[in-house]
């Protein structure tokens, strides 16, 4: 490994072994990322996220430590090519996997970015945060160079974005063979799904307030100003009490305690079966606060009074199924694909995209028909929607559905649906 001069010189959670914990994993990473790329070629490395703000998630079990906050870094060099994109995703995976083997839930996410980018980037939620908190671990802190942005700079199709991310990266976690069918068991699933809701509820506040003008970094910041402005929004607090919810669930999110959780939720002795009925209890309940927002942001955004979920999806797909998209679309199959993605796959989804089904559009429309009615699919086993799922399968390169069983097809989506918005979305 090379020689290294990281700056560490900031706290990255509360607890201050967990704090020590996630640096050495940094250092890790770090040393990583220097192995893998040519010397020279990495201007800097730069840390994302809670973990720059002391809003870390970390949980210790005596001596044992548990991170929850994922590791999202920047690389900086001149020119991004294909070779360096591919060199860093396969070090994000391998210590992903590392990590995942010592029992920690946490994701490397590592992305090259180039000295031009950087300066031009967009005015988004990530955009604000990195410029004011983004922490430079190597090499210099060329942060001087973006643009000086606000939060009335910021589109509101990034607050939507934020929610279809949320709604993505939640299904993930959300599998019914270990939370419904309960077909085999995984207690870092269990933990890693009670934290992401804890993520969605907390950034229903964060997507409403950008969306709003009103978006501020820090998680504590976004408690107190939802405490002082929601009141003018116009949402119903008998469906959404959206500060309460985000102030839970900011604590639970800075200090986790899932014992304490269970115990205030009424399980008196909590074991592995309490935590499964709890997961699958607070999916259920936090889908219906996230109805609500979207339903709030899609009917605002594109000027409709439109109320049925699935007519709402179609809005929102109509409305960004553009040439632009359909073209981004393909760029998005040819140059982001991983090596075991088919090439029959790339060549159908190409061509779907094309004669109109926008790649990321459309992906974000099959997350949120499969989220939106999970409750009634599973629960009841019916799927009144049956005919937009199946419409929007048919828009991306899907083959591993269609089975009989209603359940199967929901889960079997669900896992197609991640599975392309990881290659080729986020």
């Amino acid at each position: 490994m090379k020689r290294m001069n990281l700056r560490l010189d900031f706290e990255t959670c509360h607890d201050k072994k967990g704090d020590t914990y996630v640096k050495r994993h940094l250092e890790e990473i770090c040393g990583e990322i220097l192995t893998s790329l040519d010397s020279g070629t990495i201007k800097s490395i730069i840390l994302t996220g809670g973990l720059t703000r002391k809003e870390g998630s970390v949980i210790r079990y005596g001596k044992r430590i548990e991170v929850f906050s994922d590791y999202d870094l920047l690389v900086l060099v001149d020119k991004v090519t294909y070779k360096i994109r591919k060199q860093l995703r396969n070090v994000s995976t391998r210590l992903t996997k590392e990590f995942s083997r010592e029992g920690l839930p946490s994701h490397v996410d590592i992305a090259p970015i180039s000295i031009q980018a950087l300066s031009n980037m967009k005015a988004r939620m990530f955009t604000l945060e990195l410029k004011e908190y983004g922490k430079s671990l190597y090499g210099e802190d060329h942060r001087e160079y973006m643009p000086d942005l606000k939060a009335e700079d910021i589109q509101q199709e990034d607050s939507l974005r934020m929610l279809h991310n949320r709604i993505a990266g939640v299904l993930e976690y959300f599998d019914p063979g270990i939370f419904l069918w309960k077909e085999r068991k995984d207690e870092s699933l269990a933990k890693f799904l009670l934290y992401h809701i804890a993520k969605n509820l907390i950034d229903l506040g964060s997507s409403l307030l950008s969306f709003e003008k009103m978006y501020v970094c820090t998680y504590r910041e976004r408690v107190e100003v939802l405490k002082e402005r929601f009141e003018k929004f116009n949402i119903s607090e008998k469906y959404l009490p959206l500060p309460e919810i985000v102030e839970e669930w900011t604590e639970f999110k800075l200090n986790p305690d899932i014992e304490g959780l269970l115990k205030e939720r009424g399980y008196g002795n909590p074991d592995y079966e309490d935590m499964i009925e709890l997961g699958k209890e607070l999916w259920f309940e936090h889908v219906g606060y996230v109805e609500a927002l979207w339903k709030y942001e899609v009917q605002k955004r594109y000027n409709t009074e439109e109320t049925d979920i699935s007519k709402l999806i179609d809005v929102y797909f109509e409305s960004n199924n553009t040439l632009r998209e359909q073209l981004a679309g393909c760029y998005r199959y040819v140059v982001k694909k991983p090596a075991d993605f088919p090439f029959h796959s790339l060549v159908s989804g190409c061509l779907k995209s094309v004669k109109g089904s926008a790649l990321v559009p459309s992906v974000y429309s099959l997350s949120n028909l499969i989220f939106f009615y999970a409750p009634i699919m599973l629960e009841q086993n019916t799927f009144p929607q049956e005919s937009s799922f199946i419409k929007y399968v048919k828009k991306l390169p899907i083959h591993s559905l269609l089975k009989r069983d209603k359940n199967q097809v929901w889960d079997s989506a669900r896992i197609d649906a991640v599975h392309l918005w990881h290659m080729f979305v986020c």
